[in-house]
């Protein structure tokens, strides 16, 4: 395939754990504003994954897909 290299978008948490997210912040993507409204910038190595799997990623942008 010759690529030269490949980009995973992994962000690491404040509690070391990886996950998959294209961006560092969580502001755009997420309810992060509303739940956590004194954290800005929002970023991803600010938060554990446990404040993370609270957020809403998706549940706003299609409801007929919540599942």
């Amino acid at each position: 395939m010759e690529a030269d290299y490949v980009d995973f978008d992994l962000q690491m948490t404040k509690d070391g754990e990886l996950i998959a997210i294209l961006v560092e912040t969580l502001a755009r993507t997420t309810n992060a504003k509303e739940l956590y409204p004194n954290r800005a910038l929002w970023k991803v190595k600010d938060f554990t994954l446990d404040e993370i799997k609270r957020l809403d990623a998706g549940l706003w942008f299609n409801k007929a897909y919540a599942e």
